[in-house]
């Protein structure tokens, strides 16, 4: 490891004032909501998960006579149906998103946009965006606001490479290449 790494791992991020003040914002603001739903609609949200998952509670009856501890299937049902048509909607084509090419080149480079759209399928594949809009939908169906996180680290990867070996001519060593 180079000492330019050894010595940014061993730095702490100090935010800046204007990073404080957008966190406390967004906080503040998802804090008054987080309330908000949980004041007005939790009850709701929690029967509507127990209907959803199958499990049976005393105040999910609709009369006091009522005896039975049935948890009908249809529910369920109507909601894996509905999210599997939206996520057919939004994957079942292939290429369920699209650059289009401006034309405005920086700085009179041509990027060569199928490259780009490759190279982000690519990145969407491995870090499973798939899999993260699929749980997405599935709460927006079961709760009806669906939300999702995007997490932005550094992360090591790990690629074939081969190196000519000093000294040797003609053979080369075959291994693996670590970068951030």
């Amino acid at each position: 490891m180079s000492e330019e790494n050894e010595e940014m791992e061993g730095q702490f991020y100090e935010p800046t004032e204007n990073d404080l003040e957008l966190s406390a914002w967004i906080v503040s603001h998802t804090d008054r909501w987080r309330d908000y739903r949980d004041q007005n609609y939790l009850d709701s949200w929690l029967e509507y998960e127990r209907i959803f998952r199958g499990q049976w509670a005393a105040e999910d009856r609709t009369r006091d006579s009522e005896r039975s501890r049935i948890i009908s299937p249809a529910t369920q049902q109507a909601i894996e149906t509905r999210h599997a048509e939206i996520m057919e909607a939004i994957f079942g084509q292939g290429e369920w998103f699209d650059i289009e090419d401006d034309i405005k080149d920086v700085n009179g480079t041509a990027l060569d946009v199928e490259q780009l759209k490759d190279q982000l399928m690519e990145d969407f594949n491995r870090d499973k965006i798939k899999k993260a809009v699929d749980q997405i939908e599935l709460m927006a169906e079961i709760y009806g606001t669906g939300i999702g996180e995007i997490a932005v680290k550094t992360e090591k990867e790990y690629a074939p490479a081969t190196q000519a070996i000093p000294g040797v001519q003609g053979q080369a060593a075959i291994g693996v290449v670590e970068k951030d």
